[in-house]
């Protein structure tokens, strides 16, 4: 990367990630992911599943003038791309969506690359309200690959409007 770029990396994107292999994978995988989490295969399964609850939450409150106003939003998707060429195992896409609520697609990472690709660069666009808008070059040989997005929208100040992005500092009363 350019020393220039900024670089945000979410735990909770990488936590969600690793738990949704825990889900695909068996034997000496899974047991080296959750050493690496230090937990359980029970301690994913229940701690994630009130993660994400807690991480899809759009609240309101109601201001001085009595205007309801959101005050923050959260919004965590999960979700598997996988080869169109690939034989997919239902349980597990089943229990990804019920336990992760992973959505699954196919997609023609070998016969159809670009394709793939935008609509890989689509859905994290549309998940995060273009605020990520970028190809990921996923490459023909790609079988499958798990993506999670993760949107964050919190008000800056409680009783009036929201703040525009400026160079100035702000100043608060409390």
């Amino acid at each position: 990367k350019d020393e220039k770029d900024n670089t945000i990396i979410s735990p909770v994107s990488i936590y969600m990630g690793l738990a949704m292999l825990v889900e695909t994978t068996d034997g000496i995988a899974r047991e080296e992911i959750l050493n690496a989490l230090d937990m359980t295969y029970d301690d994913v399964s229940t701690y994630t599943q009130l993660l994400y609850a807690q991480l899809n939450k759009e609240d309101s409150t109601q201001s001085v003038i009595g205007i309801e106003k959101k005050m923050f939003e959260k919004n965590l998707k999960n979700s598997i791309w996988i080869d169109d060429n690939i034989n997919l195992n239902e349980e597990t896409l089943k229990t990804l969506a019920d336990k992760y609520n992973c959505s699954s697609y196919s997609a023609p990472f070998k016969d159809a690359n670009r394709r793939a690709n935008k609509a890989i660069k689509d859905y994290v666009s549309n998940s995060t309200r273009d605020l990520i808008n970028q190809n990921f070059n996923l490459s023909e040989e790609t079988l499958f690959t798990l993506i999670n997005t993760f949107y964050l929208k919190d008000t800056w100040n409680y009783d009036g409007d929201e703040l525009v992005f400026s160079n100035n500092e702000y100043l608060f009363n409390n």
